[in-house]
């Protein structure tokens, strides 16, 4: 997979780790805990500041939490994509609720 940190005009995709699923104000969650797919390990290479920084041709993926559909992202320019990854029969509250929260959510 091509690095998609390598310049600064390309578009950058960062995944909040489920364990920060909860955290109140997904703009203030500095950018270097978060994945980036096709990184290194090196944390050198990762962009600073925080998701409120990031560009709007810029994603951030989120797992689904109550706290993430019912609460706001705070002040943002980049997409956020919601990763439903488990089915029907373990999150169905989730799958009950995204139909009116889809407005939140780019993707």
């Amino acid at each position: 997979m091509k690095s998609l940190l390598l310049r600064n005009d390309q578009t950058k995709v960062g995944i909040v780790p489920y364990e920060l699923r909860h955290h109140k104000d997904l703009a203030t969650i500095a950018l270097n805990q978060l994945l980036w797919p096709g990184q290194h390990t090196d944390p050198n290479k990762y962009p600073s500041g925080c998701i409120a920084g990031l560009g709007e041709n810029d994603y951030v993926v989120v797992y689904p939490s109550s706290t993430r559909l019912l609460c706001g992202f705070g002040k943002l320019k980049c997409k956020v994509v919601l990763l439903m990854a488990e089915p029907l029969a373990i999150q169905k509250r989730y799958y009950r609720l995204i139909w009116l929260l889809r407005h939140k959510f780019d993707l």
